[in-house]
């Protein structure tokens, strides 16, 4: 392997002597001699090495590394790949890069094509990453200069039908690929107008065969509804994503149920979901869920719409039943979802009533539950009605602390 011309190879290199010397202009000479050797180890098989590299060029900004970071980025081991995605937008920091950037903006495109889960993320970070760009800070100058770079801009908004294409790839992990390159893409105002011409084809995977493109679809669709333009296509794909709240894959519908609590924060979409909270009740019956806390915690954010407040309410004796179901996990959701209700007080009188349901559980079988329900107590002293029954129950919740049981899980209670 090649040596540059400070007598190091690169896995030795000690990469803050270089950055120091390059401050002083008499040194840029010899290191500008020793970026071609340094290029070179980007394609060396040690992947430490290659990273290593990046950092490198990606410090010095050196035009003529651009598409072998690109190449990088390709690198299937993924943390190259991430170190890649960092160096892309170290040369955004001066303006004479814009170009060379640009030019290997379809590159990245094509890193949403690789079937290697990793790649295909790089490839969505980076484009996300080049998105953002407006005002770009100048080395050594706490001020910002602001380019004028639409034919960056132009670059990234040229790809999107590309982008668009891949929602209807053969390969599920490939639409899922896409789905996250608009949904980041969205957050730029004039990448907009062409995102919407994709949003049919993502609520088409609404349906998909598989069932992580089925959860991303609809996860995309909430967070695109954060932007006015988006509403009125994804107001018509609510019933789409209420369908599938009763999808075969637990984390599927637990990602649905999330989707529509966040869809719920836009007060346009609230009458389409109005109705589906005894479903969403159902799904905290669900033991295997993959996040046996997210139905509970979209349950939460639908209490902070007053227009959900009375089919919540209506449904709190069920949760409330949950506190004696078989399942240790849905007895630990009814916890969960009690104790965060707590919060609203036109709940805490039926919550109250179950207060002896819930004592009960310090003393469960299971070592999941009674944690849990210690939790829960603490939650709910918050509220002075509770108060005397947690008194009641401090002996109980001290006897826990006497159990020496590893790796006990103690939920989250927002």
């Amino acid at each position: 392997m090649a040596s540059h011309n400070f007598g190091l190879t690169l896995p030795t290199f000690n990469l803050r002597a270089v950055i120091t010397l390059h401050v002083f202009e008499k040194f840029r000479p010899a290191i500008a001699r020793a970026i071609p050797d340094i290029v070179m180890f980007l394609k060396d098989s040690d992947n430490s090495v290659r990273s290593n590299a990046v950092s490198v060029l990606a410090k010095l900004s050196e035009r003529g590394a651009i598409p072998d970071i690109v190449l990088i980025l390709k690198d299937l081991n993924g943390l190259a790949g991430s170190e890649g995605v960092s160096a892309l937008g170290k040369p955004l920091e001066q303006a004479e890069f814009f170009p060379a950037i640009a030019s290997a903006i379809p590159d990245i495109v094509a890193l949403l094509k690789d079937w290697h889960q990793p790649d295909g993320s790089n490839g969505v970070s980076a484009l996300a990453k080049l998105s953002e760009h407006g005002a770009v800070p100048l080395n050594g100058i706490g001020s910002l200069l602001t380019f004028d770079i639409a034919e960056f801009r132009a670059a990234i908004l040229g790809a999107i039908p590309d982008i668009g294409a891949l929602l209807k790839d053969s390969r599920s992990s490939i639409r899922s690929n896409g789905v996250s390159a608009l949904e980041k893409l969205s957050g730029q105002a004039e990448f907009r107008a062409a995102i919407s011409n994709a949003i049919s084809d993502i609520v088409a995977l609404l349906k998909d065969t598989d069932y992580f493109v089925r959860s991303k679809a609809a996860s995309a669709l909430a967070k695109l509804s954060e932007q006015a333009e988006f509403r009125a296509p994804v107001s018509c794909a609510i019933p789409a994503i209420v369908a599938i709240l009763k999808d075969t894959v637990s984390f599927v519908h637990s990602d649905a149920a999330s989707a529509l609590a966040n869809l719920s924060e836009q007060a346009e979409f609230r009458p389409a979901i109005m109705n589906i909270i005894p479903d969403i009740i159902i799904l905290l019956r669900d033991s295997y869920s993959s996040d046996p806390l997210s139905v509970g915690l979209a349950l939460a954010k639908f209490s902070e719409q007053a227009e959900f407040r009375p089919a919540i309410l209506s449904v709190i004796p069920d949760i409330v039943a949950l506190l004696k179901d078989t399942g240790d996990f849905v007895r630990s959701n009814a916890l969960s979802a009690l104790a965060k209700f707590s919060e609203k007080v036109e709940f805490r009188p039926a919550i109250l009533s179950a207060i002896p349901d819930i004592l009960v559980l310090l003393k469960d079988n299971d070592y999941f539950v009674r944690p849990n329900t210690a939790s829960a107590l603490v939650k709910l002293s918050e509220h002075a009605e509770f108060r005397p029954a947690v008194l009641s129950a401090i002996p109980d919740i001290v006897a826990l602390l006497k159990e020496h049981q590893e790796n006990v899980f103690c939920p989250y209670i927002p």
